[in-house]
């Protein structure tokens, strides 16, 4: 069971704090929550069943598995499908996992695929950049957490591990 100031990955919100545990005014059960609130953005509160809290929410990675999948990124394949359809599905199933690994795998892919379309002229389709920006957020947003260092040298390590 997670305690209150833990800081987790839920689903594609990514890093949150858990602010309180409890039932909430508004459930009718005795259900208790844990409420957590995204770590970097502005945003509401979000409620959780402790029940479902351990399928659902996951401990930041640590600094050193971080630091090791960034090694590991230089050797591996990305994720990107050449059928649209099936690249999205299996984006949404990547994000939703909120899988440090498969996320990394998945922001190689679709910049492996920004740079063949840049050389021949062309852009990332709507879809395939949206991807990227959440991906990114989601990234950046643990590695600071797990590193301790500020979102901007998060981004920076992403960007030094991908060249």
């Amino acid at each position: 069971m997670y305690q209150i100031n833990d800081i987790v990955v839920y689903k594609s919100n990514g890093v949150c704090k858990i602010e309180d545990i409890g039932i909430p005014e508004f459930v009718s059960s005795e259900e208790t929550y844990y409420q957590i609130r995204p770590f970097y953005e502005q945003g509401g509160k979000i409620y959780v069943k402790i029940s479902n809290g351990d399928t659902v929410l996951r401990p930041t990675i640590t600094k050193e598995e971080a630091m090791q999948d960034l090694l590991n990124l230089k050797t591996e394949e990305g994720i990107y499908h050449s059928n649209d359809k099936v690249r999205e599905r299996e984006y949404t199933a990547i994000m939703q996992s909120c899988n440090f690994w498969k996320c990394l795998l998945m922001m190689k892919g679709i910049l492996g695929e920004s740079d063949r379309r840049e050389a021949a002229g062309k852009h990332l389709n709507m879809t395939d950049e949206r991807c990227l920006q959440r991906v990114k957020k989601l990234l950046n947003a643990e590695y600071s957490i797990a590193c301790d260092v500020s979102l901007e040298n998060a981004k920076e390590a992403m960007e030094l591990a991908l060249i």
